[in-house]
């Protein structure tokens, strides 16, 4: 239950907050910034004023992919939308006649207020279970999603939607002082506090989802991350009858939250607007308004969410800026951003009562997959979610008419609400691929522990499916993790098989590599058109087109190749290898990794391996990798067999490197690893095989013993076109993994020292600019619907077979990259 809080002063640690939030070289800047704020919002508030409710976008649902570019800004720039005819109208006001039976059929229902309850503590009626599942409110959250947009390693799945079961009343959105006090959260507004409010990027979650906006543990907060909160009208509602409101600009009223706390009135009237009243104040109060402080009667520190008012805010003007949203009828849906400013009509003065059901749009994250995991928990229970208050009783568990798992409508619905695992039909790899892949980690389980059973569940991902872009404008390592790892955290499996050169360096809270196994041949290899002669590179004709997905690979032969024409080339093994083949492509040869080569029985294919220092190999490259959950002690045991210590020491080297480097699979980074055998250890090593082979020893030799070895790493980072790189090498003996770790690192360190961070930041800034062109040019698309059609049927790929999960004792799933 709530505990009894009253409110309290800031303390003197937020005076030392702001100050250190604000630079004297930057305060003059920030000044600047403020003044341009102050006119901006005057402008815009007259408009919003003059313009009322129609300021508010609307839109048909079956017209959101095909909007015009300028109707798509709109929605952004004010943070919210309506969405009309999502469901049909008979079917959405059926809804509230269900839930009103509902509600009569099960009198001990909880709700307030007290005598006259309008907010309903319950969640799995049949009629919530059906508007969360219907397939359209799942499309209109994915093209919401869709508006938001984050760098290749963030753990993300915009194109997956997860369900979140409310009660009938309004959450707030997350984070209240952690906007300013925590690192990760604060970097999301760091361009409005550094005096760049005009470049804040509301729909980057580049860094929205490393950050903590419940520091505090304030009571009744929403615990998953929702890019669009939103509802879903059940009768029809306007304004004035107790409809919400919205400040209908997210920018400037984002930007003037951030900088409020930081500037005060010059004679201290507040309602005095003009800029030149307005003066920076980092040195004196501790206050960051609209954030208020509260003490538990134990003394515990807590924040309410942020919340305004004319005197904290003047500049919005709030009693003529919050904008009630327009009529809407029962099927159509509000959707606003999750740091945009709203609040409910305190009046409702119509003559029809007011009825939404609250439905917000929700992508995959590791953090929504592990709530998902417990909320579905809840439902099979019958039992409130974990965000919300758990009372001494027994839920809807006995409910009348409690709504049932085949009331969630779709497989869309199924996977969202976790009780299926999210699966496509498109595969990157042929089942033959992941069936090698994974099979030979299942077999070797068997081998080692019969009395156990292992089905194979097999899965595609978002990086398996976008096979029309290049893979450093797309999602990075994550691409091929992220979607496994939510049912690897829903526990509807417990292990995942990953080509340990697609796995993130930095895994999931919750989430481990359990064993990396032996590592193939790492190298890259040349593979040439059939029919052709050339034996090697240096071989190759001027201009002549290589395919290859990798610019690592490319950035690396660009520099000792200037003259050979590099084309990006998607699929699987076998579709890249006909593409190269097909006479009329213009590809002369590919460039492979040498162990997926040789573990489809194409070794043959091989026209030579290329090494270091011409091309150095992806970190990982050449070795499977299980990851698990990190509280799954049976499986760190079952698979502790499968460890290869000498893979995982040069492994854990190469990730310790590209981790500091900040890199990941779609930059150029290469490494070369060697780990021999320490001349020390020598002769201690041959005295140890004796007196194995003396015994007759039948199992492990003494290679898996993990003993002090030299290890070698060389890293190098390279620039896009080839003509910057620098390389380092670290030669040393090391007798533990931690170790092995330390020299990546080093290596690291050192790269960044003679420039790579230069490279990088030169790489990162490319990819964004590409990556707004390739907006703009779907933007352009989409309003030529012929080129729209045409480039459609180019990139249509092949449905393949979907793959059976059985019943088992453990099960594993497979996924693997380019």
């Amino acid at each position: 239950m709530r505990k009894e809080r009253i409110a309290a002063p800031f303390t003197p640690r937020f005076a030392e907050l702001k100050r250190s939030l604000i630079s004297a070289e930057n305060e003059d800047k920030l000044v600047e910034s403020w003044n341009k704020l102050l006119v901006a919002l005057k402008d815009r508030t007259e408009e919003i004023k003059k313009t009322g409710s129609p300021i508010i976008p609307q839109v048909e649902f079956n017209e959101l992919s095909s909007l015009e570019p300028s109707k798509i800004e709109e929605i952004k720039r004010t943070g919210c939308v309506v969405i009309r005819g999502v469901i049909d109208e008979p079917t959405a006001a059926g809804y509230k006649v269900q839930l009103e039976e509902y509600i009569r059929s099960n009198p001990e229902t909880r709700g307030f207020p007290a005598g006259n309850m309008q907010f309903f503590e319950m969640f799995w009626s049949e009629s919530q279970l059906r508007a969360r599942s219907h397939p359209n409110v799942l499309s209109a959250a994915v093209w919401l999603n869709s508006l938001f947009h984050a760098r290749e390693t963030s753990a993300v799945s915009l194109s997956t939607p997860l369900m979140y079961a409310d009660r009938f009343r309004i959450r707030k959105a997350g984070g209240s002082i952690e906007r300013w006090e925590d690192p990760g959260l604060r970097k999301c507004f760091q361009s409005i506090l550094s005096g760049d409010w005009d470049k804040h990027d509301p729909f980057d979650l580049t860094h929205r989802l490393e950050g903590n906006s419940d520091i505090y543990h304030r009571p009744n907060q929403c615990s998953v991350f929702r890019t669009w909160q939103g509802w879903l009208a059940m009768s029809s509602t306007g304004p004035g009858e107790g409809t919400i409101r919205f400040f209908p600009d997210l920018a400037l009223s984002t930007a003037y939250i951030m900088l409020r706390p930081f500037f005060k009135p010059v004679d201290g009237n507040a309602a005095n607007l003009d800029p030149s009243n307005w003066t920076m104040d980092v040195n004196s109060s501790p206050e960051f308004q609209g954030v208020k402080r509260e003490l538990d009667s134990d003394g515990t520190e807590s924040f309410r969410s942020i919340s305004l008012n004319n005197l904290s805010h003047p500049h919005l003007n709030l009693d003529h800026c919050m904008t009630s949203t327009p009529k809407v009828k029962p099927g159509d849906m509000v959707f606003w951003h999750c740091d945009l400013i709203h609040s409910v009509e305190s009046e409702h003065n119509g003559t029809e009562d007011s009825s939404v059901m609250y439905i917000p749009a929700v992508p995959v994250t590791a953090t929504n997959a592990a709530y998902v995991a417990r909320q579905r928990d809840a439902f099979l229970a019958g039992m409130p979610p974990s965000d919300f208050t758990q009372y001494p009783d027994t839920g809807e568990s006995q409910f009348a008419f409690k709504g049932l798992p085949e009331h969630i409508q779709s497989s869309e619905g199924q996977s969202a609400m976790g009780l299926k695992p999210f699966n496509t039909s498109t595969p990157s790899l042929t089942f033959a691929e992941k069936e090698i892949q994974t099979e030979s980690v299942r077999d070797s389980l068997v081998a080692l522990h019969p009395d156990k059973t292992f089905e194979v569940l097999y899965m595609t991902t978002e990086g398996d499916k976008n096979q029309s872009q290049a893979l450093y404008l797309l999602g990075g390592k994550a691409l091929w993790t992220k979607e496994l790892e939510v049912s690897l955290f829903d526990r509807q499996i417990d292990m995942i098989v990953h080509c340990l050169k697609d796995v993130p360096t930095l895994l999931p809270e919750g989430g481990e590599i359990g064993a990396i196994l032996k590592r193939e041949d790492p190298m890259d290899c040349l593979v040439v058109k059939e029919g052709l002669s050339y034996k090697s590179l240096e071989e190759l004709p001027d201009g002549s087109v290589i395919g290859t997905s990798s610019v690592r690979r490319v950035a690396q032969l660009r520099k000792s190749f200037p003259k050979l024409v590099f084309n990006d080339v998607r699929g699987n093994l076998t579709t890249r290898l006909k593409k190269l083949d097909d006479p009329e492509s213009a590809f002369t040869a590919l460039i492979l990794a040498c162990a997926g080569l040789e573990r489809q029985g194409l070794g043959s294919r091989i026209t030579c391996s290329i090494g270091a220092p011409t091309l150095l190999y992806a970190v990982g490259q050449g070795a499977l990798a299980v990851e698990i959950r990190s509280d799954d002690s049976e499986a760190r045991e079952l698979l502790a067999p499968l460890e290869d210590w000498q893979t995982t020491w040069s492994c854990r080297a190469e990730r310790a490197c590209l981790r500091v480097l900040e890199g990941g699979c779609s930059v150029p980074v290469g490494v070369n690893t060697l780990l021999e055998e320490h001349e020390d250890d020598a002769a201690e090593k041959k005295e140890a095989v004796a007196e194995s082979s003396a015994k007759g020893a039948q199992g492990e030799s003494s290679r898996s013993v993990p003993r002090p070895s030299k290890l070698t790493l060389t890293g190098t980072v390279t620039s896009l076109d080839g003509t910057k790189h620098v390389h380092h090498t670290i030669t040393t003996v090391v007798s533990s993994v931690q170790e092995a770790e330390d020299v990546g690192k080093n290596v690291a360190q050192a790269l960044i020292v003679n420039g790579a961070k230069d490279i990088l930041d030169d790489i990162n800034r490319e990819r964004d600019s590409r990556v707004q062109r390739e907006r703009q040019q779907d933007a352009e698309r989409a309003l030529r619907p012929e080129e729209l059609e045409t480039d459609d049927l180019k990139r249509k790929v092949p449905t393949a077979q979907a793959s059976a999960d059985a019943p088992g004792d453990k099960q594993a799933e497979s996924a693997q990259g380019e």
